[in-house]
């Protein structure tokens, strides 16, 4: 029998369970429920056990609306054990998922499943009579298990030459978890956010994201200075076995002298160390950003789509 217990998870334990599901997403972490209680969210965490042994995780955020309509969001998730799981086996779940967060009047659930862009996981989504509203998400995994001479030779030609001119640079590049180096993220981050008018996450957010975690090394942030000037930064969060590259920030003179390359090499290298397996490179959009998808891609990793979201 399969069930879903409750807002009865611990830290430990919800992070022991990403940690077995492998390829997790930061939406479902701990830190990023605690991110979204902070910013006006009503966070539900769900351990899904069958047979006693916890076989997945969800957390879906809940905000109430005009004092009586509540919109659910559910990204990302459930997130399995097992692996891809098997959608005749997990449709409990999902018709359960459904039920709860629509149940009653002027309820909605939104809802970007962890299932592959394939016509059987669409089908899954249509047969708890949610209907796809947006396609689907895309982002790309960078595998850390191996050799770090075989992650750099499935760079593009273009991305290790960029690579190499920064090392020549002598940038100095600081990492960091938290402290001045997190401030002026956050501070230039936001500011990148303004001109360039792009969405995701504000500072404010990434703030409580790392307030939201036990471990303060989850939180990664590199700085590449040149001399005494900081001209870029990244911020990496790790989830489990994973980490996302979460935000970054840059000059035009850290632009000129191919900063990031050089801060997500080291960012990558750095969290594989720590015992990181897999890097999501967070998200490609060729339409809005395709100058920034270019760069991600030629890191090497492997694209993944997902079946799109559902309401």
């Amino acid at each position: 029998m399969t069930e879903i217990v409750w807002n009865d998870a611990s830290e430990s334990s919800w992070r022991a369970a990403l940690e077995a599901c492998g390829q997790s997403s930061v939406e479902q972490c701990w830190g990023y429920g605690e991110a979204s209680a902070a910013n006006g969210f009503t966070v539900d965490r769900g351990v899904v056990v069958r047979g006693g042994d916890t076989i997945g995780v969800v957390q879906a955020f809940t905000k109430r609306f005009l004092g009586a309509a509540t919109v659910t969001q559910i990204l990302r998730g459930p997130l399995w054990t097992g692996g891809e799981p098997d959608l005749e086996a997990i449709h409990p779940v999902l018709a359960h998922l459904r039920e709860r967060f629509t149940k009653g009047r002027f309820r909605l659930v939104y809802w970007l499943p962890e299932l592959p862009a394939l016509p059987a996981a669409h089908a899954a989504m249509l047969r708890i009579r949610l209907r796809r509203v947006m396609s689907g998400y895309h982002s790309a995994w960078v595998d850390l298990q191996r050799a770090e001479s075989d992650i750099g030779s499935a760079l593009s030609s273009p991305w290790r030459n960029q690579l190499r001119r920064a090392e020549k640079e002598k940038l100095s590049v600081g990492v960091a978890h938290g402290g001045q180096d997190l401030e002026m993220l956050l501070a230039r981050y936001d500011e990148n956010r303004r001109e360039r008018r792009f969405g995701g996450p504000n500072g404010k957010f990434i703030r409580a994201l790392i307030e939201g975690t036990s471990d303060r090394r989850d939180a990664l942030i590199l700085t590449a200075r040149r001399g005494r000037e900081p001209v870029a930064g990244v911020f990496l969060f790790r989830h489990g076995l994973s980490a996302t590259y979460y935000a970054g920030w840059t000059t035009p003179e850290g632009r000129t002298v191919h900063a990031h390359n050089a801060l997500l090499w080291r960012g990558a290298m750095t969290v594989k160390k720590a015992g990181v397996q897999w890097l999501d490179l967070g998200g490609l959009d060729t339409t809005n950003a395709p100058g920034i998808a270019r760069f991600k891609l030629g890191m090497g990793g492997t694209v993944f789509s997902l079946a799109g979201s559902y309401l």
